[in-house]
C-alpha cells in the first residue's frame, strides 16, 4: 500500500537508532556520517531538492501541491529584499487559488487567496522568516544531529533517553513534509531540550567517573 513521506521518514529515523544501538560504539559515528551522506544524496536524486525549489509538474497530487506551494512562496519572497531576508512575518499568507489540490484545501475550510501555511518545512520557514528561517532550520538540524550523536555515544544509555530520542527524530522527520507538526508537537522541543541538557557532559568524562574534589578536607580541632 502507498505510504506517506512523513511516515516513511519516521520509520527510517527510528530504524537508524535501533541499528546504531545494535553495533559497537566505535562504529556509531562513522555510521551516522555515512547515513547522513547517503540520505542527502538519496533525497536529492528522489527530487526533494527540485520540490523545495518549486517543481509542481508531478503525477502525485500531494507532491505536486507541495511543489506548487514552494514555488508560490519563492515568488512572494522575491518581491523585495526585505521579504527575501525576513519573510512575510508570522501572519504571512500565500495565494493558492490555482494549486493542484485546491479541492482539498476548500474542503478543509481554507480561503485559498490567503492561506497562512504550506506543507514543506523549508518553504514554511521561508514564508514566515525568509532567509533567516533557513538559517534557523540549519541550526535546528545541527542540534538534532548533535544530540543524536551524543546520546548514542554515551557509555550507558538509559531507556527513557532512547524513548526521547525516538520522539525527537520521529517528530522532526515527520515535520519536513508537514511543517506545522514541528510547532504543534510539544515532544519535539521538550525532547531536544532534555537530551541536550542531559548529554552536554562529554561521554569520555562520564566514562572516567566523577572528578575528585581538589579541596582538602579541613583539619579537625583536637
Amino acid at each position: 500500500q502507498p505510504i506517506s513521506i512523513g511516515v516513511l521518514g519516521e520509520i527510517v529515523a527510528c530504524a537508524g537508532v535501533v541499528i546504531l544501538l545494535a553495533v559497537h560504539r566505535s562504529l556509531r559515528k562513522p555510521i551516522i556520517a555515512v547515513g547522513l551522506t547517503v540520505g542527502l544524496v538519496g533525497a536529492h536524486r528522489a527530487g526533494l531538492t527540485a520540490l523545495i525549489l518549486g517543481r509542481s509538474d508531478l503525477l502525485d497530487v500531494t507532491l505536486a501541491q507541495r511543489g506548487y506551494e514552494a514555488a508560490k512562496v519563492l515568488e512572494a519572497l522575491h518581491q523585495s529584499a526585505w521579504s527575501t531576508l525576513f519573510g512575510l512575518g508570522p501572519a504571512g499568507t500565500d495565494d493558492l487559488s490555482l494549486s493542484p489540490d485546491a479541492g482539498t484545501l476548500r474542503a478543509a475550510g481554507r480561503y485559498l487567496p490567503m492561506v497562512d501555511d504550506v506543507h514543506l518545512l523549508p518553504a514554511y520557514l521561508e514564508l514566515k522568516l525568509g532567509f533567516f528561517g533557513l538559517v534557523w532550520l540549519f541550526l535546528l538540524t545541527a542540534a538534532v544531529i548533535t544530540v543524536t550523536t551524543r546520546v548514542v555515544m554515551r557509555p550507558k544509555i538509559e531507556g527513557w533517553e532512547i524513548v526521547l530520542l525516538l520522539c525527537l527524530l520521529g517528530g522532526f522527520t515527520a515535520a519536513i513534509p508537514a511543517a506545522t507538526n514541528l510547532f504543534a508537537n510539544p515532544l519535539i522541543p521538550l525532547s531536544l531540550g532534555v537530551l541536550w541538557a542531559r548529554t552536554r557532559t562529554p561521554a569520555s568524562t562520564e566514562a572516567e567517573g566523577p572528578v575528585a574534589d581538589p579541596i582538602r578536607e579541613p583539619v579537625r580541632a583536637p
